[in-house]
């Protein structure tokens, strides 16, 4: 049934081997090339899609696909997988190092791994397969995808456009680092973008903004005090913390390791 003014789609896909003969729309032939009474076979009406779309649909309709066997070969391939441009790391095809836009050739229904490699300093953001990401699965609502695991094009009957992305890490992943040129302002905003074993390197003097510390996370994490405005190390002195209003600094969960520290 087809809601009255609503445009309906109809898609017909052929099987391999075979194509569409003639389309029958209420009735009347949209297509008769390979009709037997055809008088001649350039008379017919091709169809340039494998669909038909009624509009605005408000009566009754009919619609009839014949199939034919197809007199063209069947395709075979070999067929291609081209890399896409990349720079800051290595992609290897079946072991093999490959540049960008490089055209990989494989053979009908055979199997090609991809695995790829970062430039010191770098990481693997994404792999693409078609502009499309790839080795992904749903964890506890999110999307995950594997980009540490090579990809492997399996039975492959299409050409494909593989494309690898590497980046150097976002600030938002790297805690308060020597090398830093834009440190957090907070210990608190400086621990929740950390990652499990880093280190959040504080100066002489560390104020919270009227906020106690809170550390709840289910990680391991080292304050280490003791630097000036322009991270001296060796350390000079001890980092003082001043709890704001006298409030308690709070660890609920994980570990959290005080080194060259006075809290007050």
């Amino acid at each position: 049934p087809v809601d009255p003014g609503h445009n309906q789609v109809f898609d017909f896909t052929p099987d391999p081997g075979y194509q569409v003969a003639e389309i029958w729309v209420d009735g009347e032939r949209l297509q008769n090339c390979y009709l037997e009474e055809a008088p001649d076979v350039y008379d017919c009406v091709a169809v340039t899609s494998n669909s038909y779309v009624f509009t605005d649909v408000r009566a009754p309709h009919s619609i009839i696909v014949r199939f034919t066997e197809s007199s063209a070969p069947p395709v075979s391939g070999p067929w291609t997988i081209t890399v896409l441009p990349f720079s800051n790391g290595t992609i290897k095809a079946g072991g093999v190092e490959v540049g960008s836009d490089e055209i990989v050739d494989v053979g009908n229904g055979q199997s090609r791994s991809f695995s790829f490699i970062p430039d010191t300093g770098y990481y693997v953001a994404e792999v693409l397969v078609d502009g499309s990401p790839v080795n992904c699965a749903e964890v506890e609502g999110e999307t995950v995808c594997d980009t540490s695991s090579p990809y492997v094009f399996s039975n492959v009957t299409k050409n494909y456009d593989f494309e690898v992305v590497f980046e150097l890490p976002q600030l938002a992943h790297i805690p308060m680092l020597l090398e830093m040129l834009y440190p957090y302002y907070s210990i608190q905003s400086a621990y929740d973008d950390s990652l499990n074993d880093e280190i959040i390197y504080l100066r002489s003097w560390a104020f919270e903004d009227g906020n106690s510390p809170v550390f709840d996370r289910a990680i391991t994490i080292t304050l280490k005090g003791g630097y000036d405005a322009f991270y001296t190390d060796p350390p000079i002195g001890k980092t003082v913390i001043i709890v704001a209003g006298g409030l308690p600094l709070t660890i609920s969960d994980g570990t959290v390791i005080f080194d060259n520290i006075i809290i007050r």
